[in-house]
């Protein structure tokens, strides 16, 4: 699994799965080159770009024209790799059907600057297209940006981040893990507060252990994406067994989370 200060450790679904919502954002030629090439396919985005307008004055829909980018199956090293580039063939999609410039205005690394916003605050519990936003926005963050979640997580959940590493022992991959995604979901939740979330004592912590309540079922979601990308990490996979330690306490952390807001 990714490192934290990689913020890569989520899972995006990949464009067939109808739960997950695209971002649709095209960030230009040579961003969507490289994921275009990367996945296998010949096509230059030129071409692609003609390709969709075809598609369009014939009434052709995306899920049609696709396909015909590549001449065998697309090859991905990750989850995260096939969303983002359906996130940007989507997002050409739309800039071609509107019919005003193709590529985004400023520079590529000016634009990656910007990131993505923060989504406005909501209730529990959260939406997928809240978490799907928040994970976005905390993927985007600037590295200073992301040490002081990082600093803030340890300071704010001392009882908590602490009784993750006891509960899940000596397994350092285990262990990794389930501190990244455990604070992915707070910092998501923090994000969907107004006020700071409680400190989460470690007695909760561990009386949400074997609980089957689910009061963030987007969040759940999530959890089992970023799992699915972690078995498939090519440095380090997680294990089945592995997973489903990782899983166990990370949503008994949720729970506990959910109950603190």
């Amino acid at each position: 699994m990714p490192k934290r200060s990689d913020r890569g450790s989520r899972a995006g679904r990949t464009a067939g799965d109808s739960r997950a919502p695209l971002g649709r954002v095209y960030e230009g030629e040579a961003v969507l080159q490289k994921l275009l090439s990367a996945s296998g396919a010949s096509v230059k985005v030129a071409e692609v770009v003609e390709l969709f307008k075809s598609a369009q004055v014939g009434k052709v829909g995306p899920d049609e024209a696709f396909p015909d980018l590549f001449d065998d199956e697309p090859k991905f090293a990750s989850t995260r790799d096939a969303r983002r580039l359906y996130d940007n063939l989507f997002g050409l999609w739309d800039r071609v059907a509107a019919g005003g410039p193709i590529e985004p205005k400023g520079r590529p690394e000016a634009r990656a600057r910007e990131g993505a916003p923060a989504p406005e605050p909501m209730a529990s519990p959260l939406s997928t297209e809240f978490v799907e936003a928040a994970w976005k926005h905390l993927v985007d963050l600037p590295p200073k940006d992301t040490e002081r979640w990082l600093h803030k997580w340890v300071n704010t959940q001392p009882e908590l981040t602490e009784a993750l590493q006891l509960e899940v022992g000596d397994d350092l991959a285990v262990g990794d893990a389930a501190d990244t995604v455990t604070f992915e979901v707070w910092a998501m939740m923090e994000l969907a507060q107004k006020t700071r979330i409680r400190p989460v004592l470690m007695k909760e912590f561990r009386a949400q252990l074997d609980s089957r309540d689910a009061p963030e079922p987007a969040l759940d979601q999530y959890i089992d994406d970023a799992l699915e990308e972690a078995g498939l990490d090519e440095e380090q996979p997680l294990t089945d067994e592995q997973a489903a330690k990782v899983a166990r306490v990370a949503r008994a952390a949720a729970r506990a989370l959910a109950k603190a807001r």
